[in-house]
């Protein structure tokens, strides 16, 4: 057995945990996350890929793309037409239909008691101008974007007396 937390960092099929997850000739896993989707659909089917694996209880990459991918990007569009819609509805039931069998969702109101509180530390270290990160620090530093972030709410030069706009 084997128990991945954070799945969804293993989200893109070409990175070395995706692909490692893959080779690990294990017959059951496990993936736990707070955000199983993140942007597209296709990093799911990746991540259910790897748990479900390659049995007829998760669908084809290209059925998949047919199936829930393109109406539900063409349903979900400004300019797409009531058919669309109506497709893109059909197939998030579908799709959900199919999750269901492979995902346990626990809401917060459930775990909330079970989970500690998080703990922020804040360390001071003396940073050497010579180290990468301080030649790191001093190249972000000097950057136009930290010029332009430093004097945004500084009045304007044109001397219209208006702030800078960024």
């Amino acid at each position: 057995v084997l128990v991945v937390d954070e799945i969804q960092a293993a989200k893109n099929d070409t990175t070395g945990m995706f692909q490692a997850i893959q080779s690990l000739p294990v017959p059951v896993k496990y993936g736990m996350t707070g955000t199983l989707i993140q942007n597209k659909l296709s990093e799911l089917w990746n991540i259910m890929s790897l748990l479900v694996g390659k049995t007829n209880m998760w669908p084809s990459k290209s059925y998949f793309k047919n199936s829930f991918v393109v109406p539900i990007k063409k349903g979900s569009s400004l300019d797409s037409t009531e058919f669309q819609k109506a497709e893109a509805k059909r197939a998030i039931s579908k799709m959900r239909s199919l999750l269901e069998k492979h995902i346990m969702r626990r809401p917060k109101s459930v775990i909330e008691g079970q989970i500690p509180g998080k703990t922020d530390s804040t360390v001071f270290m003396r940073m050497r101008r010579d180290s990468l990160q301080g030649r790191m620090w001093n190249k972000f530093i000097n950057s136009y974007d930290a010029y332009m972030s430093r004097n945004s709410l500084q009045p304007c030069s044109c001397g219209s007396g208006n702030m800078s706009k960024i």
